[in-house]
């Protein structure tokens, strides 16, 4: 935590004790991106005292705002909400809604994924840190290229080196 720069430490520490925010009296709030707001964890106090400011996409990835999003159904992006890990009992009530391209990606998804395991999009599952035992299991359905930014697949580059070879285009 000493190399962490000082600046850095307060804001992490201001993340880790909550306390509520709000906009200062002098803030024009008619200036504000609540699109980009929405998607911030930090301001889900503000959120809840503009509640028709609420950009329904943005909220959809907003790990801390789950409470709004259930009062807010109609305005979620369901693909989004399916990768974001806070929000797996909503998507477990609505498994119609559910994008499984993008919940192959979400760590807290593996017992959904595990019990679908044809719905898997294995490009987007071999980049997920939680996914790495069905990742083993399934070592000739993922993506090499995709695996390679996989933290926790480490070992299964190293004892594989020419499969994560090839270009890749952006």
């Amino acid at each position: 935590m000493n190399r962490v720069p000082t600046d850095l430490r307060f804001m992490m520490a201001e993340m880790v004790v909550k306390k509520p925010m709000k906009f200062k009296s002098f803030v024009d709030t008619g200036k504000i991106n609540w699109f980009w707001l929405s998607q911030n964890p930090a301001a889900v106090d503000i959120l809840e005292t503009n509640p028709d400011k609420i950009n329904g996409i943005q909220l959809s990835i907003n790990l801390t705002a789950t409470h709004l999003i259930e009062k807010n159904l109609d305005k979620i992006y369901w693909p989004w909400l399916s990768e974001n890990p806070a929000a797996i009992h909503l998507l477990e009530k609505n498994p119609d809604k559910i994008y499984w391209n993008w919940l192959s990606a979400n760590p807290a998804a593996i017992h959904l994924l595990e019990k679908n395991p044809d719905k898997i999009d294995w490009w987007m599952l071999s980049k997920n840190p939680a996914a790495i035992n069905l990742i083993e299991k399934n070592l000739d359905k993922i993506n090499w290229i995709c695996l390679s930014g996989n933290p926790a697949a480490i070992h299964l580059l190293e004892r594989n080196p020419d499969k994560s070879t090839g270009k890749y285009y952006l």
